[in-house]
Order: C-alpha cells, then sequence, then structure tokens
C-alpha cells in the first residue's frame, strides 16, 4: 500500500493569488488615508479659529458691557482673551508655529497672508483673527477661510 505524500503548506498560485489580493486592497485603500494628515489640519485651524474668536467676542462683550468700546489689545493677546497657550497654526510656511502676529502693524487685512511671519494674525482696530497660511506643507489643501 502506498502512503499519501504530506503536502502541508500552499501552492505558489495560492500565495500570488494572496498578494494580488492584497495589492489591490492596498491601492484601494491607501489614496483614502493620504489626505488624512491635511484634512486633520484643516479641522485643527477651524478649531483653533473658532474658538479664539469665541474668546475674542467674549472680552469685547464684557468690554461693551462696562461701556468701553474696545477689541482685546494686541500687547498681550492672546493671554488676554485666553487662559492657555496659543495653539500652533499645522500650516505654517516654516512648520508648525504659535506666534501671533500685529495685522495693525503690517498693514495685512483680514485673509491676506504676511509672508514674514507665521501662524496667525489678529488685528486689534477690528477684532479680525485668522490663519497666516494660504496652503498646506506639501501644496495640498487650504488653510484660506476664502476656499472652505
Amino acid at each position: 500500500m502506498r502512503q499519501k505524500a504530506n503536502n502541508n503548506g500552499f501552492s505558489l498560485i495560492e500565495l500570488v493569488i494572496v498578494l494580488v489580493l492584497i495589492g489591490i486592497l492596498a491601492a484601494v485603500a491607501i489614496p483614502r488615508f493620504h489626505d488624512m494628515q491635511d484634512n486633520a489640519q484643516e479641522a485643527s485651524i477651524r478649531g483653533t479659529l473658532g474658538n479664539i474668536r469665541s474668546a475674542i467676542h467674549i472680552w469685547r462683550s464684557n468690554s461693551l458691557a462696562e461701556r468701553v468700546d474696545a477689541w482685546p489689545p494686541y500687547a498681550g493677546f492672546p493671554q488676554n482673551v485666553i487662559d492657555v497657550p496659543m495653539p500652533a497654526n499645522p500650516w505654517a510656511a516654516g512648520g508648525a508655529d504659535n506666534n501671533v502676529s500685529d495685522a495693525a502693524t503690517s498693514g495685512d487685512t483680514k485673509g491676506e497672508i504676511d509672508g514674514g511671519n507665521n501662524g496667525w494674525q489678529y488685528d486689534q482696530d477690528t477684532g479680525d483673527f485668522w490663519a497666516n497660511s494660504d496652503e498646506g506643507p506639501d501644496g495640498v489643501g487650504t488653510a484660506n477661510e476664502n476656499e472652505w
């Protein structure tokens, strides 16, 4: 009586089929995850803008309640508005930066980008606050609110 050969393992064709299927799944999945960093950075900027703008308007409301028509002064900003350190702008030109530039001094208006400064822009004359960047670090996406 002849014994059957003990074939433990996979044949070459089975391994090739599995590798092809993994390649197809990777080709479909990788593009979906590629934009996640840009989406996260945009969400971070939007959240920061909303929070800081809300704090600026609360400061102004308190000021108006005391019959003083003023926006928070640039001197001491943002510590005079928020109790935590200023979050970094993840799309700042030179990498993440949490500096706040005085738009009144640079002459910039809301939405303009000051190439010499990174981080954020604040105009104490109007209370405007915006991200000082117009596109993501890889040139994809935008931090320009006019394009959202």
